[in-house]
């Protein structure tokens, strides 16, 4: 399946972010603003062709959709798929996840609340043995991330890897893991309070110092 106009590629910082611009071309095609179909075509693209590991919109979408009220309705299903997630795959139930078989893997393909690609499906039940045998070896997941962060909170703002990401991420990678690359670990290791990147203006700013 193609989109109904040219993409080209631009990196941000690093090979693991991509960019998608919405060029004068493509929008005098599609009167602007583009109806939440095609913007609906744009997220399910990318989540069934692609490798992403996170789509983010940089739009205002403020108003309804008048002409079509239902358009919405599908547009924020599909970003909202993620609560999906939870449901289809037991509740996130490691203990249940390292189990799944081959019947469970094509019902999750049946399922139309979740991104069904089948590679993504697969890492997380290899991913998930994968953690489970690094919880048996260390004690913790914290106590294996201590091995590379010392057990220190890091500063910092504006990036969207770091040595500490990059460090981690080859490491799960030798191991076997898959879609943990180092701009997705360093996500991680912002939202459990490792990297912290409250900017100044934040009311949860601090620093270092």
């Amino acid at each position: 399946e193609r989109l109904p106009f040219d993409t080209h590629k631009q990196t941000y910082g690093s090979d693991d972010v991509v960019v998608v611009v919405i060029d004068t071309k493509s929008a005098e095609r599609y009167r602007w603003p583009w109806k939440r179909e095609l913007l609906c075509k744009i997220f399910n693209y990318f989540n069934d062709y692609t490798s992403a590991k996170a789509i983010v919109y940089d739009a205002n979408i403020s108003s309804l959709d008048k002409d079509n009220p239902e358009s919405d309705k599908k547009f924020f299903n599909d970003i909202n798929k993620i609560d999906n997630f939870e449901v289809a795959f037991d509740n996130f139930n490691i203990d249940k996840i390292i189990n799944y078989d081959e019947n469970k893997v094509n019902n999750l393909l049946l399922n139309k609340g979740i991104i069904r690609n089948k590679n993504k499906i697969l890492a997380s039940i290899k991913n998930s043995k994968i953690f489970k045998s690094i919880v048996n070896e260390y004690g913790s997941f914290y106590k294996y991330l201590c091995i590379f962060t010392k057990d220190k909170i890091y500063y910092e703002n504006h990036l969207v890897t770091s040595p500490l990401s990059d460090a981690i991420s080859k490491d799960l990678q030798k191991r076997g893991m898959k879609f943990v690359g180092s701009t997705i670990i360093y996500s991680f290791l912002q939202a459990v309070g490792i990297i912290y990147s409250h900017e100044k203006g934040c009311f949860l700013y601090k620093s270092n110092v």
